[in-house]
């Protein structure tokens, strides 16, 4: 655009701004179909991992944290794990059931959070863990 453009280069991008800002304009970004798709797959693998996760271990170790973490860790790392895996975040995914194992993942992150974050509830989950 720059180059063919009869105005100099920063009028030009000036003109291209002010077409942005008012919706005249907007960007697409062409990114290989293949990192697109390599991108996917890894997102897909991380919601694999976690739902296993969710399915088969303690509450520590889905939040990765250690059994002497605050309260406060544990709100913090629930709501980072809640956000990577929000549906919203997925919503250009055409994966079957990927919904589904988001809000079980979520569920289980919500899960935790509470427990973990009162000190009588969390002695109660420790005293069935054995510890």
């Amino acid at each position: 655009i720059l180059d063919g453009s009869p105005l100099p280069p920063l009028e030009t991008r000036q003109v291209l701004a002010g077409l942005l800002m008012v919706g005249a304009l907007s960007l697409r970004f062409h990114g290989s179909v293949e990192a697109r798709r390599d991108s996917q797959a890894i997102d897909l693998a991380r919601v694999r991992e976690k739902l296993d996760q969710v399915r088969r271990a303690d509450y520590f170790a889905i939040l990765g944290l250690s059994r002497h973490a605050t309260p406060y860790e544990v709100r913090e790392a629930a709501q980072r794990l809640e956000a990577e895996f929000d549906p919203g975040r997925y919503a250009a995914y055409r994966e079957p059931g990927l919904r589904e194992q988001l809000e079980e993942i979520r569920g289980v992150l919500a899960e935790a959070r509470e427990i973990l974050s009162a000190d009588e509830l969390r002695a109660e989950y420790l005293a069935g863990l054995g510890e």
